[in-house]
């Protein structure tokens, strides 16, 4: 599960979380969070910017990976980089 760090007070998984707390969750980040994975350098933030939803799925289907159309952004480049690091820790 994806790990954020809440950058303001906010209600989040039915609690109050505040500025500084780590927290574990699914749904879509919003700008009271900041993400705490680790991105590979492919998905990492260029000068153009992170990649978009849509260069995440071409990504993603290039990899062969299968993911329903209603996926989160998160989630869907958590899948992504996973896939990345699988491939290049197995010299692909």
């Amino acid at each position: 599960m994806p790990k954020y760090k809440v950058l303001q007070k906010s209600f989040i998984g039915d609690r109050l979380v505040e500025v500084g707390e780590v927290v574990d969750y699914e749904g879509e980040m919003g700008s009271n969070l900041e993400s705490l994975d680790k991105p590979t350098d492919k998905l990492a933030a260029s000068e153009d910017g992170p990649m978009s939803r849509d260069e995440l799925k071409a990504e993603a289907l290039s990899l062969g990976l299968e993911f329903p159309s209603n996926i989160p952004t998160d989630k869907l480049a958590s899948m992504v980089s996973e896939a990345i690091e699988k491939a290049q820790s197995n010299g692909a």
